[in-house]
C-alpha cells in the first residue's frame, strides 16, 4: 500500500466509490526502484517509459507534497509540474546510470502540463516530455516556458477530442 499515493483522507489506494486509476506515491524510492527493476528485467530498453497513470488523484503524502511548488492558497490540483520533474530527474540519474543512452519519455499532462515554476531539467539529452494540451492552452507559451527550464526534447500528442465533449472545427483531419 504504501507504493500508492496518499489520498485527501488519509488512506492509499483507489479512493472510496470511485473508478479512477491509482497514481503512486513518486517520492518513495521503492516505487522508484520498482519502475527500475521493472524496465531492467524488460532487457533496459532504450526508451524507458514513465507515463503516469491518467488520475487527478496525486499522493499528498509530506515527501510529495515537499516536491510542489503551489503558491499561498492555491488548490492543490492546480499545478503539480515541479513534483512530477521533480520524479523524472530523479528517474533519469538513475536510469542514465543502467544504460547511458537512455530517453525517459513522459507526459506533460493535466495538473502537471504546464511548465515549472522552480524546478529544472536535470538531464536535457535523456528526458523526452509527451506534451497533452487543452484547446484551451496557450501551447506556444507552455512549450517555451518548459524550454526556459531546461527542456529539449518534446513531442505533441493532442487529446483535443476529449475536451468537454465536442469536436472542435478544423480538427477533423
Amino acid at each position: 500500500p504504501e507504493y500508492i499515493a496518499l489520498n485527501q483522507d488519509g488512506t492509499r489506494g483507489q479512493p472510496a466509490g470511485r473508478e479512477v486509476y491509482a497514481q503512486q506515491c513518486f517520492s518513495n524510492p521503492a516505487v522508484q526502484e520498482q519502475m527500475l527493476a521493472d524496465w531492467k528485467s524488460r532487457g533496459k530498453p532504450k526508451r524507458f517509459n514513465l507515463c503516469v497513470n491518467d488520475s487527478a488523484y496525486l499522493c499528498r503524502c509530506v515527501n510529495c507534497r515537499a516536491w510542489d511548488a503551489d503558491l499561498p492558497g492555491e488548490e492543490f490540483l492546480l499545478h503539480k509540474t515541479d513534483r512530477m520533474l521533480r520524479f523524472y530527474n530523479v528517474m533519469c540519474e538513475k536510469a542514465i546510470r543502467l544504460r547511458p543512452d537512455v530517453e525517459v519519455c513522459v507526459y506533460a499532462y493535466l495538473d502537471y502540463r504546464f511548465a515549472p515554476r522552480c524546478e529544472k531539467v536535470a538531464y536535457p539529452d535523456h528526458l523526452v516530455v509527451g506534451f497533452v494540451p487543452s484547446i484551451y492552452d496557450d501551447f506556444v507559451a507552455v512549450v517555451d516556458g518548459w524550454k526556459a527550464a531546461g527542456l529539449r526534447r518534446f513531442v505533441i500528442r493532442p487529446n483535443y477530442l476529449c475536451y468537454n465533449g465536442f469536436v472542435p472545427r478544423g480538427y477533423e483531419r
